[in-house]
């Protein structure tokens, strides 16, 4: 094994401690879906505007707020939320935090919790929300909201259940939240989207497979007139059959666009380790350019729970050896076409993808293991 070979293991192997233990059993919720609203309850905010709340109840479960949380309204004393299918409602009783960081405190311990949130300046602003069971963090949800009608949900499940969650906005300014939900059961349509995460194998023994990668529009953010907001980022990860991440990047691809990589040229040419493995497997990542690094250019590191996107569609070609019957036998390359198989994202495997980029990044001096860009439109099926 070569040098470089063993400190890229021995990286990846520590990275791995990092990973939450709990992480697989811990399931954001991203939107409140049917399965989320009948399968909580949510907590009354009763105080007149203004009021200084400690705590809300229902009689049967109570949380508590560290430091308090004053009641509001929108939009009389809060002035914007978000809008249907990302929120309950536009005009909710909403309790805004003195600063940056609230700690809710479950006085029942609850498998799902959750809440929605804003911060009161405009302008994107990174969240976190930790959930913990007694002082052991079970998973956290890192956000990017917008403040102007821009509230998203922040919720989980898990079996373990939860007795706090503490709410951070991380460049330091207030925020408020609102539809606190808590319930006994583990909710399973969480409203996350399920093709996100695609992958498919390649062989390059007979020459460069293709990646076709295009946008249905499904986010459907923008205008008639301007789509842009709706551009998403393929945010694509190789892997060599010993499970060493060897390359990544990402690209931008606009509503009803084409854009295409070549395996050869642009995956493996970029390649973190000398003599790379024929066989690769390949796994991309679609998430919504605009709430991906505070909307700038395509950063595969930054893929996460706040910017995961429904809408990707990508297909990848192979070349193949077939031989015919006959005397003598004949053999060709013949090429395969097949869309990337759709599979279910964990936590842990959503957090090892963007954190392994980044240590590829260190292994290769921001050179080797960087992919080359997407070039626009479909190369066709063997691609030059």
């Amino acid at each position: 094994m070569s040098v470089q070979r063993k400190l890229h293991s021995l990286i990846f192997t520590a990275l791995s401690l990092t990973v939450i233990a709990n992480a697989d059993s811990f399931r954001p919720v991203c939107r409140p879906t049917p399965a989320y609203i009948n399968g909580t309850t949510v907590l009354p905010v009763t105080g007149p505007d203004w009021t200084s709340v400690a705590n809300i109840t229902d009689g049967v479960q109570t949380v508590a707020f560290s430091p308090s949380v004053t009641a509001r309204t929108v939009p009389n004393s809060w002035a914007t939320w978000g809008q249907p299918p990302n929120t309950e409602s536009p005009t909710p009783r909403t309790l805004a935090t003195p600063g940056s960081t609230v700690t809710i405190t479950l006085a029942v311990p609850s498998a799902t919790f959750g809440f929605e949130v804003e911060p009161n300046s405009f302008g994107l602003h990174p969240f976190t929300a930790t959930f913990y069971n007694g002082a052991t963090p079970l998973g956290t949800i890192n956000l990017l909201i917008e403040g102007n009608a821009g509230a998203l949900v922040s919720a989980a499940s898990d079996s373990t259940q939860f007795t706090s969650v503490v709410v951070t906005e991380t460049d330091g300014s207030y925020f408020a939240i609102a539809q606190l939900r808590y319930g006994p059961t583990v909710i399973l349509d969480s409203g996350c989207p399920t093709d996100t995460f695609q992958l498919k194998y390649f062989n390059t023994n007979y020459g460069s497979g293709q990646i076709t990668l295009s946008n249905a529009g499904s986010m459907g953010l923008g205008s008639a007139s301007d789509d842009s907001a709706s551009t998403l980022c393929a945010n694509v990860y190789t892997f060599d059959p010993n499970e060493e991440m060897q390359s990544c990047c990402s690209c931008p691809v606009t509503p009803n666009g084409l854009a295409s990589l070549s395996i050869l040229d642009d995956l493996v040419a970029q390649n973190l380790i000398n003599n790379p493995s024929s066989a690769i497997t390949v796994k991309i990542l679609f998430t919504l350019k605009s709430k991906q690094n505070s909307g700038g250019y395509c950063d595969p590191t930054k893929a996460g729970p706040q910017n995961l996107a429904s809408g990707g569609l990508a297909w990848g070609t192979n070349l193949r050896s077939v031989t015919f019957q006959g005397v003598p036998p004949t053999s060709v390359n013949a090429v395969t076409e097949t869309p990337f198989t759709k599979a279910e994202l964990s936590n842990a495997e959503l957090n090892k993808l963007s954190t392994y980029c980044q240590f590829i990044r260190i292994l290769g001096s921001g050179v080797t293991g960087i992919c080359k860009s997407c070039q626009s439109g479909a190369r066709g099926a063997i691609g030059q």
